[in-house]
Parts: structure tokens; sequence; C-alpha cells
């Protein structure tokens, strides 16, 4: 589908409002919100030879991305979940986005391609290293799970109108842990619609808060 400039830029914050509401059903307990959350931040950053990324049809790929994933240390040999911590609590314990609530971890900023393409889950027993963009692919491909219906035709709309052929037309790789995974893209949809708002305000003046 063709779009202008004004499309885009409408486009973009309709998709930042759609994350927003889809983080608040994440919030809320609808774990299935993250498979739509990553799908739309694929839609913003992902290039793919038939459908090139928002980001980058809008020229501002540029931008730095928030990052509240300490670095790993491989020298350590342990397991490593930089996006999403444990919360003890309940009938079992369960992953839980950082969302900038450790003043401990600090929120650094980088490029799009550092950010993309960091080391954010390390299993070392299992061999098992997840980067930002393998764990949006896979969970932008795998079942998902329970979603908030309230907000499918606003999803739909945002996806019909930007993929002319089917949404899962990447092949991400197994998933490893649906609790590690699903908490890690909440909290990229916590860094990626910050960085856009704060670094691009012009494109979000119509934006309803």
């Amino acid at each position: 589908m063709e779009m202008n400039e004004k499309d885009l830029k409408a486009y973009l914050r309709g998709l930042v409002k759609f994350m927003n509401d889809s983080c608040d059903a994440y919030d809320l307990g609808i774990p299935g919100e993250a498979k739509r959350l990553a799908v739309c931040i694929r839609i913003l950053v992902h290039d793919m030879d038939q459908a090139p990324s928002l980001l980058t049809r809008l020229g501002r790929k540029d931008i730095l991305f928030y990052d509240e994933c300490p670095d790993y240390r491989a020298d350590l040999g342990l397991p490593f979940s930089g996006l999403a911590v444990v919360t003890i609590g309940g009938p079992r314990p369960r992953y839980t986005p950082r969302l900038g609530m450790n003043p401990r971890i600090k929120m650094k900023k980088a490029p799009f391609k550092d950010w993309w393409n960091k080391i954010v889950v390390v299993d070392p027993e299992k061999k098992v290293e997840l980067t930002r963009a393998a764990i949006v692919l896979n969970v932008a491909n795998s079942m998902g799970g329970p979603v908030d219906d309230k907000l499918d035709e606003a999803y739909m709309k945002l996806t019909e109108a930007y993929f002319s052929g089917p949404i899962a037309e990447i092949e991400g790789g197994k998933p490893y842990d649906a609790q590690i995974e699903f908490a890690s893209v909440r909290q990229m949809a916590f860094e990626a619609p910050k960085s856009l708002v704060e670094q691009l305000p012009e494109y979000f003046q119509a934006l309803p808060h």
C-alpha cells in the first residue's frame, strides 16, 4: 500500500496509540497482547524485501533507542534475562518487564542496530542466546494466547493497512520461554515508543494523551 509522508506520520501515531493500549491490556493480565506488540515493533523497525519498516519509510531510523538492558557478562556463565525480571509472589514466579522501575539500572540510549541486535536473554545450559530481533520475530509468529477483543478492530486496521500479504511471512525460531519472551516484548514496547515520542515530538502532536 502506497502512503505519502502525511499518511505515514498518521500511521505512526496510530501505531504508538495502539501499542499503549495493548501494553495496558498486557499489564492487566492478557498475555496474548505480547504477540500483537511484537507485530507492531516488527512493522516499526524490521525491514523486509517487500515491506520496509515504517521508520525506514519515514527516513527516521537514525533515532537513538532507549536501552534498559544491562550488558551480558559471558564470564559469569549464568542465565541472563536483561529485559524482564523474575517476580516472586502468587502461585509461581513470573517474569515482568523492567519498565524503568529499578533506579540501579541506568537507562541508556543506543543506535538502532546496537539496540536491535543486543543479546538480551542467555541460557548457557540450553545454549540459547536471543537478541531483541530474535524475540520479536519469534513472538510475532507464535500462537500468542488470549488477547483483548476490544482491540481487535484497531489491530486489524493497522496490520491490513501496512501489509499487502500475510503478516506471518517471516520465519522466526522456535519460542524459547514464553514468559521471558512475552515480558521482553512488553519491555521493548516501553523502550521504543518512549524513544519515538521524545525524539520525534512533531510527529505526535495529534496523539491523544
